[in-house]
């Protein structure tokens, strides 16, 4: 390999850094718009809440109690519909210990096993113990569920993966939120919710109506390098 060639790619991967930081900062504002990832997420959101009130009606059917959580309840509270950035749903499963645990995960997968609509599938990669509800006409459509189960403190929290301690230990809820389930809105629907909601939220998210872009899990690389470029210079709040 020729000195020549060497600083010729050096060259050319700085020209590239400088392109990146440039676009990133001059389309800030575009970027960083809410009513942007609104519109981009318009029809992802509409069959997203479509795919939870179905799961819902199969949940009430077999008796089982479940709860928005997570980015899913942020986006609630905040904008009274999915996070505009966000590419999923998060709802949560109360279990009063491994017994039940272990019963409520069979259950789950048992009720979905001949479904037309929902297949279930352990998440390998995520620190909590999460079985996701795919859409089977299109597995980029799927709620994320996560089972909380009461620790000594009293709190109810995220099982790890390896079902030996807790997953994202800030987000956690007590027996009486949990017990007496509240209603919150998403696009005008109302899901079951843990009741007194913005105090988990600020436990959470510390001040919860900064809005920040994350979660970017299906945005193109190119997107995501630029809001990546805009965090690292302190550009990140969605107006």
């Amino acid at each position: 390999m020729t000195k020549q060639y060497i600083m010729f790619t050096c060259s050319c991967i700085i020209i590239i850094l400088v392109i990146i930081v440039l676009l990133s900062l001059l389309t800030k504002d575009y970027i960083f718009c809410e009513e942007f990832w609104r519109k981009k997420h318009d029809t992802l959101h509409t069959e997203l809440i479509t795919l939870l009130t179905y799961a819902d009606g199969v949940f009430y059917k077999n008796n089982v109690d479940y709860f928005i959580c997570s980015g899913t309840l942020l986006g609630s509270i905040r904008h009274g519909n999915i996070i505009p950035w966000d590419d999923d749903m998060d709802i949560g499963v109360k279990c009063e210990d491994m017994t039940d645990f272990e019963h409520k995960v069979k259950l789950i997968k048992d009720i979905f096993k001949d479904d037309d609509v929902i297949e279930v599938e352990f998440d390998k990669t995520c620190p909590a113990y999460l079985l996701k509800l795919y859409n089977k006409h299109d597995r980029g459509i799927f709620v994320d569920v996560f089972f909380l189960k009461r620790q000594q403190s009293g709190k109810y929290q995220m099982i790890s993966q390896n079902l030996k301690g807790v997953a994202y230990p800030e987000e956690w809820y007590n027996k009486d939120q949990l017990t007496n389930l509240s209603q919150c809105t998403l696009d005008n629907k109302l899901f079951p919710c843990p009741s007194n909601s913005m105090k988990s939220l600020k436990n959470t998210y510390g001040d919860y109506s900064v809005k920040r872009l994350t979660h970017l899990h299906n945005a193109s690389i190119p997107l995501k390098l630029m809001v990546y470029v805009n965090n690292i210079f302190g550009n990140n709040r969605v107006n």
